[in-house]
């Protein structure tokens, strides 16, 4: 069972497309929308985070709360203990590989595993 929080009527900022499929334990922060297309296979435990915060003082470190979107494109598929940071968009038929944490935009057909990114461009 997904777990889902947010300010307000935070499931009407989730949108999910067709034959999507997700496993165990998904967790859903929707301070801002999560759009996740068709064909989209999510994995144990993935973390979808809509809101981070800026580094603030010393006296506190979690400054000023940072909103942003999360875009997940068609066919993509998300292994499992991954975390999607606000503001990325993932591409379509990107694989995003288990344990990753996603800090910036990764491309259409490409690989995340770790710190390597590989075009999936033969596999269309």
């Amino acid at each position: 069972m997904p777990t889902l929080i947010g300010s307000g009527e935070a499931g009407e900022r989730l949108i999910i497309g067709e034959h999507c499929g997700f496993n165990d334990a998904c967790f859903f922060d929707l301070e801002e929308r999560v759009t996740i297309g068709n064909h989209v296979a999510v994995g144990h435990e993935v973390m979808f985070l809509t809101q981070t915060y800026d580094v603030g003082t010393g006296e506190k470190r979690a400054g000023n709360a940072v909103r942003a979107p999360i875009v997940v494109e068609d066919g993509v598929w998300v292994g499992a203990r991954c975390t999607v940071m606000p503001g990325v968009t993932i591409g379509a038929g990107a694989v995003i590989g288990a344990g990753a944490i996603v800090t910036k935009d990764v491309a259409a057909n490409t690989l995340l595993q770790g710190t390597q990114k590989v075009s999936l461009a033969r596999w269309r």
